[in-house]
């Protein structure tokens, strides 16, 4: 069986609480794992840290790495594209 990312509205409802606060909570966890990979040196880049947690939470296809790049930071997903196209143009 292929498990997929819940939306967040699923979540809020399943939890009885706002998508709002679903979306805050998640932003704060993904902060907070993509941080302990670059600090526990799981992963040297920031490119890297992103993969690592797409292979941490299965994201398996296209559209989950899209969903879980877009849950991310904005902050983050500046450094992320940065580091990405240093080590594409290597």
């Amino acid at each position: 069986m292929v498990k997929r990312f819940m939306s967040q509205t699923e979540i809020a409802k399943e939890l009885g609480c706002t998508r709002a606060n679903v979306g805050q909570t998640l932003r704060r966890a993904i902060k907070k794992m993509y941080k302990e990979i670059l600090e526990k040196q799981v992963a040297d880049s920031s490119y890297e840290a992103f993969q690592a947690m797409s292979v941490m939470l299965n994201a398996t296809d296209q559209k989950d790495v899209d969903e879980l790049f877009n849950k991310m930071p904005t902050e983050l997903q500046k450094d992320i594209q940065k580091d990405a196209k240093k080590v594409h143009y290597m």
